[in-house]
């Protein structure tokens, strides 16, 4: 997998979506998160867009490799989306990505500055 990583505001997602339109042979990890959307935002595309009690629940039965508490709202990536993930591709923090490793999950990653 893919990871382009760094911190928020760094345009990571911007260069994964542009990636992924000009290679759309790879596909787009997409994330959980318990956020409302923004608009513009749409659940499945950007983001899947859950409640607090559903990421709680995903949380407790071990769904995800990683998450993350960014300002006051979770962010998680299932695990199930990290397998087969040769042809895939995502953006996350340091901090995530590291969770990623200590996961086992195989990774390939560019760190933005």
């Amino acid at each position: 997998m893919i990871v382009i990583q760094g911190e928020s505001a760094s345009d990571k997602t911007t260069l994964v979506n542009d990636f992924v339109t000009a290679h759309p042979d790879y596909k787009k990890v997409i994330q959980y998160t318990t956020r409302p959307p923004r608009d513009g935002e749409k659940d499945g595309a950007t983001y899947y867009f859950i409640s607090e009690d559903d990421f709680a629940k995903k949380f407790e039965n071990s769904f995800f490799a990683e998450i993350i508490d960014f300002r006051c709202w979770w962010y998680g990536t299932a695990i199930e989306d990290c397998k087969d993930s040769e042809k895939s591709i995502m953006a996350l923090s340091p901090a995530e990505w590291r969770q990623l490793k200590l996961a086992g999950v195989n990774t390939i990653s560019v760190y933005l500055n």
